[in-house]
């Protein structure tokens, strides 16, 4: 669904990001400042999710992963929560920032109001 096509149907999926469910409790209690919504546009199967959640399968997350030594493929994919945490740069246009940290290495990501990464950094334990 996260990539543009539904399982159920192969229909087109689109994403974007909303403040409907802001209040989403995902695990450990916590709530989402905003959260990715995607839509089949042919059956309208739907699903949300945490930004993080929606961002575990972009190669930049995979790839920051695996020279950490964690096969994020391997785990659950609500995992990455352990790892990560996201701020509302903007509403409008919509820029969401992800950062995940593994042994003091930092991934940025900044995402679009269609849950498209824009930008990717990874900043480098001192």
């Amino acid at each position: 669904m996260r990539k543009g096509v539904c399982p159920y149907c192969a229909g087109t999926v689109s994403g974007a990001l909303t403040e409907e469910g802001g209040g989403l409790e995902e695990f450990n209690e916590r709530v989402y400042s905003s959260v990715a919504r995607y839509v089949c546009e042919r059956c309208s199967w739907s699903m949300h999710c945490g930004v993080p959640f929606a961002l575990n399968m972009e190669p930049a997350v995979v790839s920051f992963f695996h020279d950490h030594g964690i096969a994020i493929f391997d785990r659950h994919p609500w995992s990455i929560y352990q790892y990560a945490d996201d701020r509302v740069c903007s509403r409008d246009p919509w820029r969401v920032e992800v950062t995940c940290r593994i042994d003091g290495d930092v991934l940025r990501i900044v995402i679009d109001g269609d849950v498209d990464v824009i930008e990717t950094a990874i900043e480098a334990a001192a």
